[in-house]
């Protein structure tokens, strides 16, 4: 990533890092002691919570079922972030980027199989982009300056499709 403007955090997120057993995977959870702060990276993508680390894969503020897809997919790579005025309520991040095939594999696997498209791709690397698109998932080098919140998803997708063959 050329553009020191994007950077974000590599270094661990500071909390309290707790890992339960849920049937065959492993969840986990950070509880930090700030309230989120969503940012936006560039003007086409949606906004990233900071606890997200280090790049093109993030995930977007306030989009997210706790489906925990992530855990059974990527779960060297996310994880759960509870701030204190969320009530309880989780939202999953990067904890730090794919660096290698299977990591990256895995990543797409968590993008395509989320029901929100809460996990985001914001590269423009033509073959991670191409997969992510055939597997039905959202990158932002498609998606028409960021959406708000809520508002990508099946029901978007469908659209597209809808469109792109008229």
């Amino acid at each position: 990533m050329a553009d020191d403007a994007r950077r974000e955090p590599t270094e661990s997120i500071e909390g309290r890092w707790e890992r339960e057993t849920v049937g065959e995977y492993v969840r986990t959870t950070v509880h930090v002691d700030r309230p989120c702060r969503p940012r936006v990276a560039a003007p086409h993508e949606q906004p990233r919570c900071e606890e997200n680390r280090g790049g093109d894969f993030y995930t977007a503020c306030q989009q997210c079922l706790t489906c925990d897809v992530p855990h059974l997919v990527a779960p060297d790579l996310m994880a759960y972030v509870e701030h204190p005025e969320d009530g309880g309520h989780a939202h999953c991040v990067f904890t730090r980027q794919p660096r290698t095939p299977d990591e990256i594999d895995r990543a797409i696997e968590a993008i395509c199989q989320t029901e929100i498209c809460g996990i985001r791709y914001a590269g423009t690397d033509p073959g991670i982009l191409q997969r992510i698109r055939d597997g039905g998932g959202e990158a932002d080098a498609w998606t028409p300056r960021a959406l708000p919140a809520g508002r990508v998803g099946w029901v978007g997708r469908l659209l597209r499709r809808i469109f792109a063959k008229s």
